[in-house]
C-alpha cells in the first residue's frame, strides 16, 4: 500500500508539474502576444499622432493663410470704404461746383438780359437827349450829368428824364435855389431830412456824414435827387404819378401837370413812363 501511495504521489507530482509547465507556457505566449499587441498599439498610436500632428500643422497653416486672407479682405474693405467716402465727397464737391456754376451762369444771364433791356430803353429814349424842343442849355447840362450818373449806377432812362423834369419844376435848374418856407435847397429842392437820407443811406456815405452845404453842389445834389427818385420808383412799383406825388409830399394836379409839361417838351409822356 505504501508503495502504491508513493507511486501515486510521484505520478501526481509529474502531472502537477506538467500542468504547471503548460500553464507557464500559455502565460508566456499570452504575455508575448500582449507585448506584440502593445507594440502594435504603440506603433498605430505613433502613426496616428504623427498624422494628427501633420493635419494640425496643415490646419494651422491653413488657418494662418485664412487669417491673412481675412485681414487682406478687411484692409480692402477699409480702403474701399475710404474710396467710397472720397468719391461721395468728390460728388458733393462737383454738385456744389455745378450749383455755383449754375448760379453764376444764371446771374450772368440775368445781367446780360438786364443790360440788353437797359440798352433797349436807352435806344428807345435816346432821341430825348437830342430832342429839338423847348429844352434850354441848362437842361441839357443837367441831363448830361444825370445821364452819366445813371449809366454808372444802373438807373433807367425814364428815371433820368423824370428826375430832370422834377428838377426843372422845383428849381428851374438853379443850383443855389432855396425855399424860404422850408429846408428845401438846391436843384432838386430836397428838404434836409430827405437829402440826409439820400446821401447817407441811398448813396451809402454813412450816418452823420451829410452837411447842409452839400445841397448846393450841383452834381452832388443831382446824385441825391436821382437816387431818391429811383428809390421812390421802387416804392411805388414804377407808377410815375405815384412817384411825383411822393416826391411832392402830397397830391397836386397842378404840380403833376407842370412835371408832365417838362416831359412833353422833350417828347415824353408822364403816364407812359415805365420806371424800373
Amino acid at each position: 500500500m505504501e508503495k502504491n501511495y508513493g507511486e501515486e504521489r510521484f505520478i501526481l507530482e509529474r502531472i502537477r508539474r506538467k500542468y504547471f509547465r503548460e500553464i507557464a507556457e500559455k502565460e508566456r505566449w499570452i504575455i508575448l502576444w500582449l507585448i506584440v499587441i502593445l507594440i502594435l498599439v504603440n506603433i498605430v498610436s505613433v502613426v496616428t499622432i504623427y498624422n494628427l500632428s501633420k493635419q494640425l500643422e496643415s490646419c494651422q497653416q491653413h488657418n494662418t493663410e485664412l487669417q491673412a486672407t481675412i485681414e487682406d479682405q478687411h484692409n480692402l474693405l477699409m480702403n474701399t470704404s475710404v474710396l467710397v467716402e472720397e468719391l461721395n465727397q468728390y460728388i458733393y464737391d462737383l454738385t456744389q461746383s455745378r450749383t455755383q456754376l449754375e448760379q453764376k451762369y444764371n446771374s450772368l444771364v440775368d445781367a446780360v438780359n438786364y443790360y440788353q433791356h437797359r440798352q433797349e430803353l436807352y435806344n428807345k429814349y435816346e432821341y430825348a437827349l437830342f430832342y429839338e424842343g423847348e429844352r434850354t442849355d441848362i437842361e441839357y447840362e443837367h441831363l448830361a450829368t444825370l445821364d452819366e450818373i445813371a449809366r454808372i449806377n444802373g438807373y433807367s432812362p425814364e428815371v433820368v428824364y423824370l428826375t430832370l423834369a422834377l428838377v426843372m419844376t422845383e428849381s428851374h435848374g438853379i443850383a443855389n435855389a432855396k425855399n424860404p418856407e422850408s429846408s428845401a435847397s438846391g436843384l432838386g429842392q430836397l428838404i434836409y431830412s430827405t437829402a440826409k437820407f439820400s446821401y447817407e443811406d441811398l448813396l451809402g456815405f454813412g450816418s452823420g456824414t451829410y452837411k447842409k452845404e452839400y445841397a448846393y453842389d450841383p452834381e452832388l445834389n443831382l446824385r441825391m435827387t436821382l437816387a431818391y427818385v429811383n428809390y421812390l420808383s421802387k416804392q411805388k412799383k414804377g407808377d410815375p404819378i405815384g412817384v411825383v406825388d411822393a416826391y411832392r409830399g402830397l397830391h397836386s394836379t397842378g404840380y403833376i401837370n407842370s412835371v408832365a409839361e417838362k416831359l412833353d417838351s422833350a417828347g415824353l409822356e408822364l403816364k407812359a413812363l415805365q420806371l424800373y
